[in-house]
Parts: C-alpha cells; sequence; structure tokens
C-alpha cells in the first residue's frame, strides 16, 4: 500500500460536559481546552479501532453526520454498561480541525477485516504497524454511518487545534441517545 498525501477539514464531537454515573467507568469527558483535546484524546482501556492503547490517535469524520454517528455509538456503549438512567444530558460541542499530512494510508476500498464492526483486532495490529513505520495516519470508511468516511490521524502534528463549530445535546432514553432541542 502505497501512503498518499492528504489535507481536508474534519470534524470531531467531544463531550462538553461529563454525566456523573459516567466518571467511575470513562473517566471525566471534560477537557481544559481545545488543544488539550489534541493530547488527551481517548483511549478506551481495551483500544480503539486502530490503536492497542500503547498510542494515542486522533479520530474525525469528513461529514459531520458520520462524526455524530460514531461518538454517539461509543457514548451509547458506555452509558449502557454504566446503567446511567433515562434523562441524563450528553452536552457536546462539534469541532472542525485541519489535518495534513504525505503518508496517509486509504484503506476505504476493500480491507473489511479492517472495518469489522465487532472486532478491532485487525485494525489494531495494522495501526500499530502503521505507526511504527512512522506513517501520518489512516483513511477509513465509517462503521456507524455507511458511505461516511473517517480519518485517524497517528502522529504528532497532523491534526491542527481545533475550533468549536456549534453545540450539540442529546438525551439519553435508557437505552439510545435522541437528539434534544
Amino acid at each position: 500500500m502505497i501512503p498518499i498525501a492528504f489535507r481536508q477539514s474534519c470534524w470531531r464531537l467531544r463531550a462538553q460536559r461529563p454525566a456523573s454515573p459516567l466518571s467511575r467507568l470513562a473517566g471525566a469527558a471534560e477537557v481544559d481546552s481545545l488543544r488539550d483535546l489534541v493530547r488527551r484524546t481517548a483511549v478506551q482501556p481495551l483500544g480503539s479501532r486502530f490503536s492497542d492503547g500503547s498510542f494515542r490517535p486522533l479520530y474525525a469524520a469528513l461529514e459531520p453526520p458520520t462524526c455524530e454517528a460514531e461518538v454517539i455509538f461509543h457514548w451509547t456503549r458506555t452509558f449502557r454498561l454504566s446503567a446511567c438512567p433515562a434523562g441524563t444530558p450528553l452536552r457536546t460541542v462539534l469541532l472542525t480541525l485541519g489535518v495534513h499530512g504525505e503518508r496517509f494510508l486509504d484503506v476505504r476500498a476493500g480491507h473489511d477485516d479492517l472495518h469489522d464492526p465487532d472486532s478491532y483486532r485487525a485494525s489494531q495490529r495494522f495501526g500499530l504497524d502503521a505507526f511504527l513505520a512512522g506513517e501520518d495516519g489512516v483513511l477509513y470508511r465509517s462503521v456507524r454511518n455507511p458511505g461516511g468516511t473517517c480519518v485517524a490521524a497517528i502522529r504528532a502534528g497532523v491534526a491542527e487545534t481545533p475550533r468549536e463549530h456549534s453545540e450539540r445535546r442529546f438525551v439519553w432514553t435508557g437505552d439510545r441517545f435522541q437528539a434534544a432541542s
């Protein structure tokens, strides 16, 4: 696979205020500043799609609906595991940030093993190999929003400081999130 140059504005959604039942399980979702978001991108205890937890990719999407679908999927899993009560709000901020580099691996076509919705095993191995090889990141199909595109920035310096775009509010129903007005 030949790395490609990539330069585009991307979207990221971050929790603005942690829901108190989550602090035990997920830790505080609040970050002190937008720059802190880039430094402290949350890594799940078992890793994330392209990381086994030994390094911290910054995940973003090329389209706001894809960003929202990916983030809401993961928050839903966290709220279910924590038995969060219905009615718990989740305030988020949609961010824009530039992502650029000369060595992004484009796995959007094929590579079904890297897009498994239930297992990160193959994609974590791939991500670690890419990180160790000095690649800048990975472009991949959204697993949570068919037709959407995501980016995992795995090298420091390829993501610019994010800028706040708009606020999004959701309410936990006890089973899923719904948009709040």
